[in-house]
This record gives structure tokens, C-alpha cells and sequence, in this order.
């Protein structure tokens, strides 16, 4: 099996990067993470810069420090517009988890959230983002 996909993991709290990072891997997919928005503005610019562009971000839409998930998410888009975006978050009922794709994200996640969910939505959109190759 081949690439999936590159992957950017965004969220404050380490022990979920790793787990994120873990069950990412093992579907397939090459995974970077961050702690925050502007290591997450960082890698992408780094890795759009090397020609190996990030396709999915899940991105923690609320942290500790610095900006949040959807102010970084703007930064993203401008550095790789064709990105695609997962907004994380426990608050279930905010604008951008009930309606994500109003916010420039494609999707949202839930936490907490099983490792299966996180396979799932983010094989759904590399599946999309190859289709639409």
C-alpha cells in the first residue's frame, strides 16, 4: 500500500497529537503535528515549500495559546489553498462544528473521538482529494 496522504495534526494537548499521529501512520497516511497555530502555519509553509504539500489539516479549533483553529486555518488556506480541514473540537454546539463547511473547513470532528472516526474522515476527503486529481 502506497501513500494516503500527508496529514497535519493540530492540537494543544500532546497526549491526543500522538495518539492521532499513531493511528494516522498505521492507516497509511504521513503525518505531521503541531501544538499550535503558527507551528501548524510553520510545517505547512515548509512543506508547500518542498513541494510535499500537506492534503488534510485537523485542526483543534480551541487552544491553550495563540490562535485558535480557525483563525489558523485562514493562514493555511493561504499558503495551500487546495487544503483540506477538519475542525476538532468538545464543543459540539458551536458555528463550526454544526456547520463546518460555512467556515472553510470540510468536515468536523467531535471529541472526544474514536480512532475509527478519525480514519474515516480523513480517508473520506484523500479519497475525494485524489478523485478530484
Amino acid at each position: 500500500m502506497g501513500r494516503r496522504g500527508k496529514v497535519l495534526v493540530m492540537d494543544d494537548e500532546e497526549v491526543i497529537r500522538e495518539l492521532a499521529e499513531a493511528v494516522l501512520l498505521h492507516a497509511g497516511f504521513d503525518v505531521d503535528t503541531a501544538s499550535c497555530g503558527q507551528e501548524a502555519i510553520d510545517l505547512t509553509r515548509q512543506s508547500f515549500a518542498d513541494k510535499s504539500p500537506h492534503d488534510i489539516a485537523i485542526l483543534d479549533l480551541v487552544l491553550q495559546e495563540g490562535i485558535d483553529g480557525e483563525a489558523t486555518l485562514a493562514k493555511l488556506h493561504e499558503i495551500n489553498p487546495a487544503l483540506k480541514a477538519v475542525a476538532c473540537s468538545g464543543k459540539r454546539e458551536s458555528d463550526v462544528m454544526r456547520t463546518p463547511r460555512e467556515f472553510g473547513f470540510s468536515g468536523s470532528l467531535p471529541k472526544p473521538y474514536r480512532s475509527g472516526d478519525l480514519v474515516a474522515i480523513v480517508s473520506d476527503l484523500a479519497d475525494q482529494t485524489a478523485t478530484a486529481e
